[in-house]
């Protein structure tokens, strides 16, 4: 998926232009764009005051990466999107 369409399906999901792993977009090729999947979870954080990055919680719960934040606060469909991206 060219850097355009991932950026039009991320938007989608989650009301944010990506964070794109340039170095690994070049590696894969321009039609197989990578999330940069270290700022995606730092931008999580920034934007949603119940979610620490850093201390691996959300809404109190602890134990919580970044796969599992977006289950949970986005769904099955934009987890599984994400999983295909990085």
């Amino acid at each position: 998926m060219t850097i355009q369409e991932l950026g039009k399906r991320f938007k989608g999901y989650f009301g944010f232009n990506p964070p794109i792993d340039m170095m690994l977009t070049m590696v894969r090729g321009a039609n197989k764009a990578v999330l940069d999947v270290i700022k995606l979870d730092d931008e999580f954080s920034n934007r949603d005051s119940e979610y620490d990055a850093d201390k691996c919680t959300y809404k109190g719960e602890k134990d919580i990466s970044p796969s599992k934040y977006i289950l949970l606060k986005y769904g099955q469909e934009a987890h599984d999107f994400v999983k295909n991206n990085i």
